[in-house]
């Protein structure tokens, strides 16, 4: 019986779960920075926040859609049932829970100027952006 990485379709699959998750956090970067667009029209500012915040929300979703979707190819292929299949849904909520985490962590990470994204939302939240 021939291991799952040594079937070149397995393999390809495993490794679009990972550039996925990798574009996830790119749409979440590009979120983030779009709410955080400056102008002089408060219209525009707005405007920035509605569709950063929309962008943010793609990002969340296609990183639940993606590890479902690797879930189901997982629980498909080796065909789990009773307890191995309730052990994998762990292990996925695990990964959905720590994924999220780094997600946003990395994002919060970005140089904004002369400040993190995370000083700077912090900043905005305790003194209203003054």
């Amino acid at each position: 019986m021939s291991k799952w990485y040594h079937n070149q379709e397995k393999l390809k699959g495993v490794f679009d779960g990972i550039t996925n998750y990798i574009l996830c956090g790119v749409v979440c970067y590009i979120g983030f920075y779009t709410i955080l667009m400056d102008s002089n029209l408060v219209y525009v500012n707005y405007a920035y926040n509605i569709l950063g915040s929309v962008i943010v929300i793609g990002a969340i979703y296609l990183f639940h859609a993606n590890t479902s979707y690797l879930k189901h190819k997982v629980v498909k292929l080796y065909d789990l049932d009773a307890w191995k299949f309730h052990l994998a849904n762990v292990l996925f909520s695990i990964v959905h829970i720590f994924g999220f985490l780094v997600l946003f962590n990395e994002a919060l990470q970005i140089n904004i100027g002369d400040a993190r994204l995370a000083d700077t939302i912090l900043f905005n939240f305790n003194f209203g952006g003054q």
